[in-house]
């Protein structure tokens, strides 16, 4: 049996430890600097990471320069298919 304290501290009985999670948290593999899942691509309709806007979970980080590639690329295939 368990008593508390009026502010909600255990007084008498077996104290219970912080709770544990089985994930691992805030772990950035990848040189990745933001977590899986902090970013969603509305076109694509994925998560991915917010640092790179990879939406590809095993992928390494490229940071800015990676994101201004995609967009060159985007651009360069879109006006081409415009044309």
């Amino acid at each position: 049996m368990l008593k508390y304290t009026a502010d909600g501290r255990v007084v008498k009985g077996p104290q219970v430890g912080p709770v544990s999670s089985k994930y691992e948290e805030d772990v950035f593999p990848g040189n990745h600097s933001s977590v899986w899942g902090s970013w969603y691509d509305t076109k694509l309709q994925r998560w991915g990471y917010r640092c790179c806007h990879s939406t590809n979970r095993q992928s390494y980080c490229t940071g800015k320069a990676g994101r201004a590639a995609v967009a060159a690329s985007e651009a360069a295939r879109l006006g081409a298919a415009a044309s």
